[in-house]
């Protein structure tokens, strides 16, 4: 039995290593009342699938968020993935920022690199009020395939061409 004697636990660093990445930080988190917490953390060739249900990716970047965890979580943070990341096979990189509770995100500004494909969200989603401006421009389609194919799995193997979007989504 241990008894925990602080509601508090102040900057703590963490650091994780696993098939030659590494995910390291700080972090501090209150145990009571909202649970307010801080992170700032840097991955470098860091994969998460060796710990949870998702695709393998070598992230390189950066993450800093601050919120509160109850009654229901509440966060606000800032992603920058560098040059060199992949997912599922694919490179990306770019730079995201945002507020997001269950069912809603604001003050979204993301720019990304998929790819060939370039990608721009800025705004919000989620509620009737909100509205969210994007960009997409994809100039070899083809490039995005290993994605497409997570989401589409009879996605074409010879489809070619190029996309270019833009638009407001509310």
């Amino acid at each position: 039995t241990a008894l925990l004697t602080t509601t508090y636990r102040p900057a703590e660093r963490f650091r994780a290593q696993a098939g030659g990445g590494e995910l390291a930080g700080l972090g501090t988190i209150a145990l009571d009342g909202t649970r307010p917490f801080t992170l700032s953390a840097r991955a470098i060739a860091f994969d998460p699938s060796r710990f949870a249900g998702v695709p393998s990716a070598t992230p390189n970047g950066t993450i800093e968020a601050t919120g509160t965890l109850a009654p229901s979580w509440d966060v606000a943070g800032t992603v920058a993935l560098d040059p060199g990341s992949q997912f599922a096979g694919t490179a990306v990189s770019g730079k995201a920022r945002g507020h997001v509770i269950p069912g809603r995100a604001v003050d979204l500004d993301v720019s990304a690199r998929v790819a060939g494909a370039t990608v721009a969200l800025k705004g919000g989603w989620g509620a009737v009020s909100d509205r969210l401006q994007f960009t997409l421009d994809a100039p070899r389609i083809g490039d995005l395939r290993p994605l497409l194919l997570r989401v589409a799995p009879d996605w074409p193997d010879a489809l070619a061409g190029a996309i270019k979007l833009n638009g407001t989504l509310s």
